[in-house]
């Protein structure tokens, strides 16, 4: 590929922490971490902060979340919501004193659940191949069998870091192990062994190093000779270093191999597993391997597991800090405000 200039980039990033208190829904097995953060308004008396959810239609009830975090060094609280996929969820925060007198809701945050992946258009997939890319074979939660990262793989080096926080996903093995690779001349490339047809496939990737800013690591993706991602850079979609970015595309198979290919641009390419499952009993739409994320052209899956709080309300929503949940008295503490 022709070399492209380094272009400068600054994005403002989520910090995503460990998690506080009470986890909302400790149920739902298919979930997503979004991350809550506040500031208070004014000084005042407060001696913790509840956190209350609800659906866009609908009044608030108990709090999900009832406690004082600890505050960064710019006086930004945080809590870490567990929310259902498939779920949109509005969020507010009160403060509360020790007389237990409680302020009015801040303005409010709505998180947009992720709508499920589409297979092409007349089609269903099959279960099919999935590599643990640097790591050995396992069994994830949902009950999907994982192959050990030793065939169907030229190039690279495992890697595994035990000690890597992941967020967002309760599958902490599948993330924590990578493979890399630092050989420009001989970069890594999967040829997965399958029929001809049509496949959608998954590349899970997480930036491993804590240090690691936008910008330092870039590289390409080439799918079945096509480039898919130019200029890769996880940071730039997932929130933050141990978060998972998740990217589909619909493959055309018509040669008994699909073919993944990493190349270099600014340090080098990383991949935690990739997914091969099979669109089967249907026909028409093959789908595209263009990068969009798209898998019939209609609706956008890019697998991150997260929203960015974007579809807030901002306190002009249908409560926005004049009104009351319920049962609480209100008071004294300063009106908290949620915060980007």
């Amino acid at each position: 590929m022709p070399h492209r200039s380094l272009v400068f980039r600054s994005v403002v990033s989520l910090l995503f922490t460990a998690l506080v208190g009470a986890v909302l829904l400790p149920s739902v097995v298919s979930a997503r971490i979004e991350s809550l953060r506040w500031e208070e308004t004014t000084a005042s008396s407060a001696v913790g902060f509840r956190v209350y959810t609800r659906a866009t239609t609908g009044a608030y009830s108990s709090p999900v979340f009832d406690g004082m975090p600890t505050p960064d060094s710019a006086g930004i609280y945080q809590f870490d919501l567990a929310l259902p996929d498939d779920e949109t969820v509005v969020v507010a925060v009160t403060a509360y004193d020790a007389a237990g007198l409680e302020s009015v809701l801040s303005n409010e945050r709505q998180y947009d659940g992720i709508p499920p992946a589409s297979p092409s258009p007349g089609g269903t997939t099959t279960a099919g191949y999935r590599i643990n890319a640097g790591g050995n074979a396992f069994t994830d939660v949902f009950g999907k069998t994982w192959e050990a990262d030793s065939a169907y793989v030229t190039g690279g080096t495992p890697a595994y870091y035990p000690n890597t926080p992941i967020s967002g996903t309760s599958e902490q093995y599948l993330y924590q192990t990578n493979r890399y690779s630092t050989n420009t001349s001989a970069s890594m490339r999967y040829d997965v062994p399958v029929p001809d047809g049509t496949y959608l496939l998954r590349l899970h990737m997480i930036e491993p190093w804590d240090y690691i800013q936008v910008g330092q690591r870039e590289f390409d993706v080439q799918i079945e000779g096509v480039w898919v991602l130019e200029d890769f850079d996880i940071l730039d979609h997932a929130p933050q270093w141990g978060v998972p970015e998740i990217r589909e595309f619909t493959v055309e198979v018509v040669d008994g191999s699909l073919s993944v290919f990493f190349g270099h641009q600014i340090m080098y390419p990383t991949l935690s597993a990739l997914e091969v499952e099979e669109v089967t009993s249907g026909s028409g739409g093959t789908g595209s391997t263009d990068g969009s994320g798209s898998t019939d052209g209609s609706g956008s899956t890019d697998g991150s597991g997260s929203t960015d709080g974007s579809g807030s309300t901002d306190g002009s929503g249908s409560t926005d800090g004049s009104g009351s949940t319920g049962g609480m008295t209100m008071g004294a503490p300063g009106q908290p405000q949620l915060v980007e």
